[in-house]
């Protein structure tokens, strides 16, 4: 099946893209697209997404939405992924007006 990954801010720089697609098995989890995008990008993009994941003061943490819900709601990183799904990967943002 094909996922659709959109990532923001600083990830994007991670990966050097905004956006792709990878191919994972029918049966796919959240898991297995993090492995996956580190095959195809590197350590450093999980790298990233992790330790962000991990930044839980003053509730700066990555928000990862598949297909419009929270991935929290859905199972975390056990939560299923579907053909044609989109994850997107939101790290906090940050700065004014």
């Amino acid at each position: 099946m094909e996922v659709n990954v959109k990532l923001f801010s600083r990830l994007r720089y991670a990966a050097r893209e905004n956006s792709f697609s990878l191919h994972l098995e029918d049966d796919a989890k959240l898991s297995d697209l993090l492995d996956a995008m580190t095959e195809e990008y590197g350590q450093a993009l999980t790298n990233e997404i992790f330790k962000i994941m991990n930044e839980v003061r003053a509730g700066r943490t990555l928000r990862i939405v598949i297909n419009g819900q929270d991935y929290s709601y859905l199972g975390r990183l056990e939560a299923p992924l579907s053909d044609g799904a989109t994850v997107e990967f939101h790290p906090p943002y940050m700065g004014g007006t």
